[in-house]
């Protein structure tokens, strides 16, 4: 009897065992079940990059056009400068002699020009014309002395013939007197030579060009800022030397111009795909505290390069791929240029559209998107349009109404 109870005992304590399992089995399974609601949302989805705040130019480095020595430098960092200002002066004091020098060589040559062109003056004309009548007069006189003389020499005698050898020894040398100075005078009122008048402008040009070389040199002693914009960086004092051209040798400041501000941003490689022209972006910094400042998407780089803004986290990843893009500031947004920030780019962004969990929707053998509603056997699957995606949830554009329950 009692070997009887026994085995009914063993019995029935086997057929709770099988029981329990079974129901446990069944409830492991339904309680693997979750379970979504189709519900109005909003999708806002944003990728992050760290950024650096510069100035619409970028950053220019100013240098001189000259070697020499800065005799001034008259800015200071953070200054705002129009184009044009000047920044900074080298010792120009021999520079400036030269422009003089050069002024006045330009004015003989202008001289010379003028006379070559113009000819004697009335009164050098007067004077030579002048000249040549009384050459005529003596030569005149001489001639008739000698002829008369001559007459007489012929006749009979009554003067020797060393005096008329005399006599006509004056007149040749007053006629030679008034061949010269009829050929001055001639010279004199006769019209410049073509060669004389190009040499004399050939000269004119050279003095000219020679003057304005200096004066170029002598304003080049002028450092000016070549836009405008603020002063960054100061790097020269006055006294110390400029090498011209030498890339070992310091610019005098950089700047750049921040009438728009711009932010660097180094977008992962990952997310590459998702940036595009005129996505909004959110700007922070620790600098400025909860402070957002809004921007746009202007340009994305066309190749993928290194990490270049490092942050204080000495776990930081340095060799990772990034994309540079810009975003440029919203007008009246000022900070900082220089400054790293944090940048949040906009991907998406849906208002008040149909939402899954991204988890309950799947993809089929044929690559369609479905999800499978509540009551459906594990197999059946229902076909809907996927939208905008953020972290958590999908827009569901079609194929599914707010109150829809899905089950994953």
């Amino acid at each position: 009897m009692r070997k009887y109870y026994y085995i009914i005992g063993v019995v029935a304590f086997a057929v709770i065992v099988v029981i329990g399992f079974k129901y446990s089995n069944g409830t492991s399974k339904a309680e693997g079940l979750r379970e979504a609601i189709v519900t109005l949302g909003d999708i806002n989805d944003h990728i992050a990059a760290r950024g650096r705040v510069e100035g619409i130019s970028e950053e220019i480095k100013v240098t001189s056009k000259l070697a020499g020595r800065l005799k001034e430098v008259r800015i200071e960092e953070g200054d705002h400068l129009k184009q044009g200002d000047v920044i900074a002066v080298l010792e120009n004091d021999d520079l400036l002699a030269a422009v003089h020098g050069a002024e006045a060589q330009l004015k003989d040559a202008e001289a010379r020009l003028e006379k070559v062109v113009n000819g004697a003056r009335p009164q050098e004309r007067d004077e030579a014309r002048a000249s040549m009548e009384e050459a005529r007069a003596a030569e005149e006189n001489t001639r008739s002395l000698y002829d008369r003389w001559s007459t007489l020499y012929k006749q009979g005698g009554y003067v020797s013939k060393e005096r008329v050898e005399e006599v006509e020894s004056n007149w040749k040398m007053a006629k030679g007197r008034f061949d010269a100075a009829t050929e001055r005078y001639r010279l004199i009122t006769a019209p410049a030579r073509r060669e004389d008048v190009d040499m004399a402008r050939a000269q004119t040009a050279n003095a000219r060009a020679q003057l304005e070389a200096g004066r170029v040199n002598y304003e080049n002693s002028f450092i000016r800022a070549p836009i405008a914009g603020v002063v960054l960086k100061k790097y020269l004092k006055p006294g110390e030397s400029i090498i011209a051209f030498d890339r070992s040798s310091a610019p005098v400041i950089s700047m750049t111009d921040d009438s728009v501000l711009r932010v660097r941003a180094e977008v992962d490689e990952t997310d590459v795909n998702k940036i595009r022209l005129g996505q909004r972006a959110a700007i922070t910094a620790d600098a400025y505290g909860s402070r957002v400042f809004q921007g746009v998407v202007v340009r994305i780089g066309n190749s993928i390069g290194k990490k270049n803004i490092r942050t204080d986290d000495p776990t930081e990843k340095v060799d990772t791929e990034i994309l540079e893009t810009l975003v440029q500031l919203d007008p009246n947004e000022r900070i900082q240029i220089g400054l790293r920030v944090d940048v949040r780019i906009q991907v998406a962004k849906k208002d008040h559209v149909l939402l899954l969990p991204r988890t309950a929707i799947r993809a089929d053998t044929g690559g369609q998107t479905v999800v499978s509603l509540k009551g459906d056997s594990a197999a059946a699957t229902h076909r809907v349009q996927v939208g905008a995606c953020d972290g958590l949830n999908c827009e569901v554009v079609s194929g599914l109404k707010e109150g829809d329950k899905v089950q994953y």
